[in-house]
């Protein structure tokens, strides 16, 4: 399984789940997020490299009072790998941490992204429904952990997948979501069981080095183009 498919999946049911819940009373028709990333000293110290931004564009036709408008909200995932070894499989198994930011979204003062009141058993169930090469996904422990100086609620969760024919457990971390500015940040991670004793502690730094600027990085971002912007335009 590549983890970063797993981890982009539930961006994709979020931002989904997000359009659904819209209804017909936003006063304008688009929200774009900013991308969100990681510290590069942390980065450095745990060996995890940034893979890529991807851009999740969803658009859902509401009617309202007799109209009918097109909503888009624009939601960016950051994503950071390390290479993990394990006896047999060589080094084919990642280790993930990705960080997802989408837009809020009120109507008279009222919240309408379910994403900030989704607890993290809501928010990795999209894993589950998007990816059907995670399986046995169980809750195990929760803790909590400051990300942009909130503290949150940071939950462990056990899976297990396949990679290359061969069985492997999982751990799979996941934050609830906290304010950046306009927009709702959380942080999802994945990596081989074996490596928890060294890889909880790399979640947790990452997840606490989240940073208030997007990341800087002369990749492309690929995926969807945003609200504004038409695909000839990129």
């Amino acid at each position: 399984m590549n983890r970063r498919s797993l981890l982009a999946g539930a961006a994709a049911a979020g931002t989904v789940g997000l359009a659904g819940c819209l209804g017909g009373l936003l006063s304008t028709t688009s929200r774009e997020s900013t991308p969100a990333g990681v510290g590069e000293s942390v980065l450095a110290a745990t060996d995890y490299e940034l893979v890529g931004i991807e851009r999740r564009t969803t658009e859902e036709t509401v009617a309202f009072a007799g109209q009918s408008e097109t909503v888009t909200v624009t939601s960016y995932l950051t994503t950071y790998e390390r290479r993990v070894g394990i006896e047999g499989v060589a080094e084919t198994a990642t280790a993930t941490f990705a960080v997802f930011s989408t837009p809020k979204l009120a109507v008279f003062g009222r919240p309408l992204n379910p994403v900030g009141e989704q607890s993290t058993r809501d928010l990795v169930g999209l894993l589950e429904a998007e990816d059907d090469s995670i399986d046995d996904l169980d809750h195990d422990t929760d803790g909590t952990v400051t990300v942009l100086d909130q503290q949150t609620t940071k939950s462990r969760f056990a899976a297990t997948t396949d990679v290359g024919g061969f069985p492997i457990d999982l751990d799979v971390h996941v934050t609830e979501a906290v304010e950046r500015g306009d927009d709702f940040v959380v942080t999802f991670a994945a990596y081989p069981r074996s490596f928890r004793e060294v890889e909880a502690d790399n979640v947790t730094a990452l997840a606490e080095s989240v940073s208030a600027e997007p990341p800087t990085t002369n990749e492309s971002i690929t995926g969807d183009p945003p609200a504004n912007e038409s695909p000839t335009d990129q």
